[in-house]
């Protein structure tokens, strides 16, 4: 399925020379409410990475403005096909593997373990989720009366994949990461299991984590210029195109008309 990611030039330098894709943790991003609920308010933000695309391949004006600096970014298209996550530790289902090719740069890092968070819908197992918009709160546990936290039943994909509904022009296409320090984890016949254990760990320190991209990733890419994109900036994005050997073929124009800050 195409996807686009709408960024800064700053970002697109990084990610072509470390050939990395940054997951954001969640307590970062600029909705307050991700991955927070009634049952467990903010608790579960630290252990949450997440990279945010959209599905949409019109050029949205709002997702220019919020992401890409004002309209003076690039709106990068790939494809999820093209973003891998490498593991050979699964769980019994096969629905949610410990990444191995996530980059370990930091030292809080150094012993974690990340374990990519699965969807399971009417088109088989996927390793992207299509965000649901919702004003409901109370989404992680189906009964509030209990207050075991190991006879709390999960639903993965309504904890960590719904926003409010004030986003769904969005319409986002996200990869989830969840991590854990502890050396020990071990998949079990689901990942909930997993969870129970870390909620009592030190959170991690850190405010995003890599995952290392694959040269098909780069050799599919295309890539479009923010309708703002001033004279200077092009001038990078050239010199962008020169450094890395991208085929000038892969750069596009926006085809937006937008007044940029003068």
């Amino acid at each position: 399925m195409k996807i686009y990611h709408y960024t800064t030039l700053e970002t697109l330098a990084l990610i072509l020379k470390n050939r990395t894709l940054r997951f954001n943790n969640v307590k970062n991003m600029n909705d307050p409410e991700e991955s927070v609920t009634e049952d467990f308010k903010s608790s579960l933000q630290n252990y949450t990475f997440i990279s945010c695309w959209t599905q949409n391949p019109e050029e949205s004006i709002p997702l220019w403005q919020m992401y890409s600096n004002s309209a003076h970014g690039v709106r990068l298209e790939s494809d999820t096909s093209f973003i891998h996550f490498d593991g050979n530790e699964t769980n019994i289902n096969g629905v949610n593997i410990v990444v191995q090719n996530v980059q370990k740069s930091f030292d809080c890092l150094e012993k974690a373990k990340f374990i990519l968070l699965r969807q399971t819908n009417d088109n088989g197992d996927c390793h992207y989720h299509k965000v649901k918009y919702s004003n409901e709160k109370r989404i992680f546990k189906e009964d509030i009366s209990k207050n075991n936290i190991e006879q709390f039943k999960f639903n993965a994909t309504e904890a960590f994949a719904t926003k409010n509904k004030h986003w769904e022009f969005e319409e986002e296409i996200r990869f989830i990461l969840l991590g854990s320090n502890c050396e020990d984890v071990k998949m079990d016949d689901n990942w909930q299991y997993f969870y129970n254990r870390i909620l009592d760990k030190k959170p991690f320190s850190a405010n995003s984590v890599y995952l290392h991209l694959k040269d098909d990733f780069f050799e599919n890419l295309r890539i479009t210029i923010a309708p703002c994109m001033n004279e200077g900036e092009k001038v990078l994005m050239a010199s962008l195109i020169h450094n890395f050997g991208l085929n000038e073929k892969i750069i596009e124009n926006s085809k937006l008309n937008m007044r940029g800050e003068k």
